[in-house]
């Protein structure tokens, strides 16, 4: 976007109207000379009505603020202007970022007019806005991860893991508090923390009686309206918010917390807020096991191995002890198939680690599959008649933020003219209505015919591998419970986790095609408004990959409005 040195009408309205952000041109008295398809599409009014007229007659109120003073200075100076990352507004009054610049148009070396070009920026602003809530959750939960495993000290942990759960909800102050005994009902506090000045007023009991019938699997908030447990925890809150602590489906506790804003919410973050709860229920146990049993070795074996993180053990020259259950289901490996064998076993090929003491990062381990997963590894020594022994290993999966990493790959192709053709760069959707199992049979017609395919589905994927001959396409196993040993699963409440896997896929891909199947499971477990978002955003990614996506869905299983609504992102497909 450099000064022109001929007039803008020697352009075609073909190349102006193809630009994808708002093209206005004016003449020195600020008459609209050119006014582009993109312009009407963000001001909401057409070229027809535009051309001609003063620029500040045309535009809206709320567009225009500023832009006089802008088109002057390029007029009166010939130089360019440029402002980034403002807020603006469209014709249906939504705010959106924009990239401002006005260049001059200079003609036999005098300043003719001038050029605004205007691009909206909302969705990269937006998606770093997410990107970095995302990182601040994902920093907090690896604090936490990394305090349960590294710190000794009881009050330490509840003071820390209650401290960085106020900062993840934005709460004012909070208690922990813990059953007094086996069988007690009574709870005393333990732990208080206070985060905000506002917090000093809000203050906890020192004993609260438990309710019968609390569900250890709920987050409880004031807002939902159940105060029967609730009540009388604080003194002066407007809003509580209460994590049952348990281990093994037993209340060891609750962690209540209290904020003196009445909208703040944790229904958003509720799963998030289950797993620090189990992860601090297991702290707990572990404290009170070892007060009461003396440390063996048979003992911390048992630990390990029951434990809900995936954990090994290694000796000082990285060759595996131990590997439990957690670490199994991660890593896809039975402990048979690593115990003795040099950690780099778990690693990227050619990956070397050093383990040392107190240690906790981010990198990438080796499924058995050969996949790559990214997980948070924390260290620390076992220490044993005061020498130096071995270390423990505990890895913490990050795959539901960050989503699988899926390597695009070709299935051997088959030598006969493809049955099925696609345009890259759409989403699809298939009536399963009209053949229940004909989306299938595409796909796999796409991917034997040199189309790097991705397949998530809630069909167990080694009947889908042998009935439609599948032996290279990655298939994602769509997975409430646990995933079979060797296979790539998804939990389907991970909407993030999957959109993140198929959006890798996306990038990767040199010419691709994802099918997502079991969309009625994904629709019964996230609800249709989730789902519909969830689709708008990777429409998003779609457009701008050399990729397509086979969406399949029986449309008797939504209401017609809502069919509709998914349909008008995407391309409806009918093939007999």
């Amino acid at each position: 976007m450099e000064s022109r040195e001929e007039p803008l009408s020697n352009l075609d309205s073909s190349i102006v109207d193809s630009v994808r952000m708002v093209l206005i041109a004016v003449d020195r008295d600020l008459n609209i000379t050119r006014w582009n398809r993109f312009s009407e599409k963000i001001y909401g009014i057409s070229q027809a009505s535009a051309l001609g007229k003063n620029i500040l007659e045309v535009l809206p109120v709320f567009a225009r603020e500023h832009l006089e003073q802008y088109i002057t200075y390029v007029l009166n100076t010939g130089n360019d202007y440029t402002a980034s990352n403002f807020e603006h507004i469209s014709k249906k009054s939504y705010n959106i970022y924009i990239t401002l610049k006005i260049v001059p148009i200079k003609h036999e070396g005098k300043v003719s007019g001038a050029v605004v070009f205007v691009d909206n920026i909302t969705a990269r602003k937006l998606a770093e806005e997410a990107l970095r809530q995302k990182n601040r959750e994902l920093g907090i939960i690896n604090s936490i991860t990394s305090t349960i495993n590294r710190t000794k000290n009881m009050d330490e942990i509840l003071g820390r893991v209650l401290g960085e759960s106020l900062e993840l909800l934005d709460m004012d102050a909070g208690a922990v508090y813990l059953l007094k005994g086996e069988g007690s009902a009574e709870m005393t506090v333990r732990k208080v923390e206070v985060r905000t000045p506002a917090g000093r007023s809000i203050i906890p009991k020192a004993s609260v009686a438990l309710m019968a019938g609390i569900e250890i699997d709920r987050v409880y908030c004031s807002q939902d309206g159940d105060m029967t447990f609730l009540d009388g925890i604080f003194a002066n809150d407007k809003h509580t918010v209460c994590l049952p602590i348990s281990v093994k489906n037993k209340l060891l506790g609750i962690m209540a917390m209290g904020s003196q804003n009445e909208n703040s919410s944790c229904g958003e973050k509720a799963s998030l807020l289950l797993g620090i709860g189990s992860q601090l229920g297991f702290a707990i146990e572990n404290f009170y096991l070892f007060d009461r049993i003396a440390e063996t070795n048979s003992y911390l074996t048992d630990i390990i191995n029951e434990s809900p993180d995936a954990m090994l053990t290694v000796d000082l020259n990285g060759k595996i002890l131990t590997f439990n259950r957690s670490a199994s289901r991660l890593l896809k490996f039975e402990a048979a198939d690593v115990v003795g064998k040099h950690i780099s076993i778990i690693l990227p090929v050619g990956d070397r680690i050093d383990i040392m003491d107190n240690k906790s990062y981010v990198r990438e381990f080796r499924t058995r599959t050969d996949s790559l997963i990214m997980l948070n590894i924390s260290t620390s020594r076992i220490y044993k008649e005061n020498l130096n022994s071995d270390y423990i290993v505990t890895l913490k999966n990050l795959s539901e933020i960050h989503g699988l990493r899926i390597t695009p790959i070709l299935e051997k192709a088959e030598n006969s003219a493809p049955s099925y053709h696609l345009d890259p760069g759409l989403i699809y959707i298939y009536d399963k209505n009209n053949d229940p199992e004909k989306h299938m049979a595409i796909f796999a017609d796409l991917v034997k015919h040199n189309i790097q395919g991705l397949c998530v589905t809630r069909h167990h994927p080694h009947k889908v591998r042998s009935q439609y001959q599948l032996e290279k396409t990655p298939i994602i196993w769509l997975m409430g419970g646990e995933c079979a040993i060797g296979e790539n699963c998804i939990k389907p409440d991970n909407l993030s986790g999957l959109g993140s896997t198929i959006y890798k896929f996306l990038a990767e891909a040199n010419d691709g095609v994802v099918l997502l199947d079991g969309m009625e499971y994904l629709l019964s477990r996230n609800g249709f408004d989730s789902m519909l978002k969830f689709l708008q955003y990777m429409n998003d990614k779609v457009m701008q990959s050399n990729s397509r996506v086979i969406l399949c869905l029986d449309s008797l299983t939504l209401e017609k409005k809502q069919y509709h609504q998914l349909a008008s992102e995407v391309q409806e497909i009918e093939i007999g």
